[in-house]
């Protein structure tokens, strides 16, 4: 053992040999090297469609025609399958047609964005002009409170009456202080998130096809879809809440109107609208 920079013999019987400290010290030095990983490829739909038979779908390359291919199967996990393959490419374009069925038009979405924002600023002003009013309220109330201690100090009201009347206008105090908080609560929820984050959704969907990045349209299907599918080479799933009820809209919309739903140029057509018997909801009508 070492002690002030010098090594002496130590009087005590060591615990593990000194090779076996040496054999650790090695293996802990291994453990800090970089280990060396597998070149992985890059599917970005690995993962994200189940097939037909239960398994799930995998990718692989295959060579034909003179080039390199990516195309996806069924694993076969669960036995034999008469699932055939789809090449990359044509899933990419079904999972971008699939996408463009909850895409509103273009001029629908923006007016949802704008009465959106003016629903913001009548929130904003009604509950500046409700918090300046309770303000005022408060500070009445706190007059109140200091001239009845005043009274009392000074002997013009016995203690019965002080306590009496402290205790009505503290506690209309602490009612008008809940509100106040009632009402910061709702400012900090942000419930209008929810909503736009729903609207730009649908305005993404309408522009996904000029997306160049395979990652971001497997990630949207991924955020607008459940139990995907895919079955005879045909890609599907489910919309989720509240993606579910836009596509069944839509789709009755163009069928009982023939008309288009997604973003590609067309007509000018009758906008979703706000309901007004309900709070900060969007309403789509026909």
């Amino acid at each position: 053992m070492r002690w002030n920079g010098e090594a002496h013999e130590g009087k005590y019987r060591p615990l593990i040999t000194k090779q076996l400290f040496a054999k650790v010290q090695e293996v802990l030095a291994n453990r800090r090297k970089p280990r060396k990983s597998k070149k992985r490829h890059d599917f970005p739909f690995v993962g994200l469609f189940n097939c037909s038979c239960g398994s799930m779908f995998t990718a692989q390359f295959a060579k034909g025609n003179g080039g390199l291919y990516r195309y996806y199967r069924c694993t076969r996990k669960h036995g034999a399958c008469a699932e055939k393959y789809i090449q990359e490419n044509e899933l990419q374009k079904q999972i971008i047609e699939k996408s463009q069925t909850i895409a509103l038009p273009a001029d629908w979405s923006k007016e949802m964005l704008e009465k959106l924002e003016r629903e913001e600023k009548l929130q904003i002003q009604s509950a500046d002009a409700f918090a300046e009013a309770n303000r005022k309220k408060i500070l009445a109330l706190q007059e109140k409170l200091d001239k009845l201690l005043e009274g009392y100090l000074d002997n013009l009201i016995d203690e019965d009456t002080y306590r009496r009347k402290k205790e009505n206008l503290v506690q209309q105090k602490i009612a008008l202080k809940g509100e106040q908080d009632t009402l910061l609560r709702k400012r900090m929820s942000g419930w209008n998130e929810p909503l736009r984050e729903y609207i730009n959704t649908l305005i993404y969907a309408g522009i996904i096809a000029s997306e160049q990045s395979p990652q971001e349209i497997a990630h949207f299907a991924q955020k607008i879809g459940t139990n995907r599918l895919i079955s005879e080479k045909i890609v599907s799933w489910d919309f989720v809440p509240p993606f579910d009820f836009t596509a069944q809209f839509l789709a009755s919309r163009a069928r009982r109107r023939g008309e288009q739903t997604s973003a590609s140029p067309h007509k000018k057509s009758r906008s979703p609208i706000w309901c007004p018997q309900q709070d900060s909801n969007l309403q789509l009508t026909a």
